[in-house]
């Protein structure tokens, strides 16, 4: 678990932060109105992106969609950037430690 959360390489956190990143500046720039959408269609972008999570944070429109989107859908891109960059990082391991590879 820990490995998760902790990549082995600087390189590799950096990677991580990607996906997420992209995220939150899609948020705060939907929350801006940077793309001048007509009442909550700038938010159905996000929503959009942050499928099927987005479905659970539809439960809690209640609050504020830059506290949801922000942070649900930040915190659920950093989870599938990890898995990718995990995946991408055993593969390589994979394919360096093969006997074909030597």
């Amino acid at each position: 678990m820990l490995n998760f959360i902790r990549p082995k390489s600087a390189s590799l956190w950096a990677m991580s932060l990607v996906l997420p990143a992209a995220h939150l500046l899609l948020t705060v720039a939907t929350r801006l109105d940077v793309m001048h959408t007509e009442g909550s269609w700038g938010w159905f972008l996000v929503f959009l992106v942050d499928l099927p999570v987005s479905l659970l944070f539809v439960r809690v429109s209640i609050l504020d969609p830059l506290l949801v989107f922000g942070i649900g859908g930040t915190a659920w891109w950093f989870v599938i950037n990890r898995l990718i960059v995990l995946g991408a990082q055993e593969l390589l391991h994979a394919i360096h430690t093969s006997p074909s590879h030597r």
